[in-house]
């Protein structure tokens, strides 16, 4: 007598492969405004001039760029209306 049993369970991937390149200029450009839309840039920021410079970043890269600035931006607010706050003989007690 033989019996049959489905003991194995078999998986099948279709692995596939997506090539995205590097993004030119232009299209660094376009990332860059898109992640700086709703953050209040000073007159001297140039995007333009970031795009130029960022030769080899991709939109992960630009992403944590922008959000490096904008953080370091918000610390440099804070310590500086920190040093305003507290009159220069405050001991911290």
């Amino acid at each position: 007598m033989f019996a049959f049993t489905n003991n194995c369970t078999f998986f099948w991937y279709f692995v596939s492969k997506v090539v995205i390149g590097i993004p030119s200029e232009i299209q660094r450009l376009e990332i860059i405004k898109a992640h700086t839309k709703t953050l209040p840039l000073g007159s001297d920021v140039d995007l333009s001039k970031l795009a130029e410079i960022t030769i080899g970043y991709v939109g992960a890269d630009l992403a944590s760029l922008c959000r490096e600035a904008s953080l370091t931006s918000v610390k440099g607010a804070l310590n500086m209306n920190a040093e305003k706050s507290w009159p220069s003989d405050y001991q911290g007690k």
